[in-house]
């Protein structure tokens, strides 16, 4: 489901730039019937709730496997604006190059 920013976070936003952002944060996409799940229901969920910046948890997105370039890609295609890898997989995004990747705590990824 969408969830707004929380009202104190709102507040800052709107005060420092004039505007709130609507989030999405989507929980574990795991495997290729998780992405194609997000896929199908994205748009309508993005639409139906005006959403600014859709984040998800797809460390589980290649068959439950970690990342891959390809669902990387995928998942950005498909409208994900931010990946959060966590655990063991910040190694595989430090292999795969994402971007603001370092040891020192799990990158975001984003679209270069």
């Amino acid at each position: 489901m969408a969830c707004s920013v929380s009202p104190s976070l709102a507040h800052y936003l709107i005060k420092q730039f004039g505007v709130a952002l609507n989030i999405l944060f989507i929980g574990d996409i795991v495997g290729r019937p998780g992405r194609h799940l997000v896929r199908d229901a994205l748009p309508q969920l993005v639409d139906q709730h005006v959403v600014d910046l859709v984040v998800a948890n797809a460390e589980n997105a290649a068959a439950g496997f970690g990342l891959t370039p390809d669902v990387v890609a995928e998942l950005f295609d498909i409208g994900i604006d931010v990946e959060r890898p966590s655990g063991s997989d910040v190694e595989l995004a430090l292999e795969l190059g994402l971007a603001g990747a370092t040891s020192a705590a799990p990158p975001p990824a984003v679209p270069a």
